[in-house]
């Protein structure tokens, strides 16, 4: 005959439980928010950098095709026919306060809550191959081996919040 155990749990010994409980759930949850920020981050980078960067970035790949080399600054790409109101703050966003373009690279200078940030989208092409495919980097430093990158990168931007298809 099996012998039949009975618990008596306390009172106390509920508290702690649900204090454990409390706690594992309020762990989880800042585990939770601190994963999503950076994803929160590049969301809204990838939002407002999407239209104007893909409109530049069109004029300029013309301005390459028809020049063979990338526009050196505003004045020149505004002589291709690109639209003054990207370089004149005309671009409808708030958080991007200017776009320029200097030796070959796009600079967007943004507007967050921690202040002004910059970031640089330069296009990089095979060394071999001048006029070949077109790869578009942000925020790395130094250029891949055999690609040639023009412009220098300012982009001051945490790398974390970087989309990767933009890295």
């Amino acid at each position: 005959m099996a012998k039949e155990r009975i618990y008596i749990v306390n009172s106390f010994q509920r508290a702690v439980d649900f204090l454990l409980i409390i706690f594992i759930i309020a762990l989880l949850v800042g585990v939770a928010a601190k994963t999503f920020i950076p994803y929160r981050e590049t969301a809204k980078l990838c939002q407002v950098l999407g239209a104007p960067f893909m409109t530049m970035r069109f004029d300029m790949m013309v301005s390459h095709a028809l020049r063979g080399d990338w526009p050196q600054n505003d004045q020149q790409a505004m002589k291709d026919g690109w639209a003054e109101e990207y370089y004149k703050g005309g671009h409808n966003n708030a958080f991007i306060k200017s776009a320029a373009i200097e030796d070959g690279a796009i600079h967007f200078q943004l507007q967050s809550i921690k202040g002004e940030r910059m970031l640089t989208m330069r296009p990089a092409v095979p060394a071999i191959d001048p006029l070949g495919p077109v790869v578009w980097i942000c925020g790395q430093p130094t250029s891949p081996a055999l690609w040639s990158l023009p412009g220098v990168d300012k982009t001051n931007i945490d790398y974390r919040y970087i989309p990767e298809s933009w890295r």
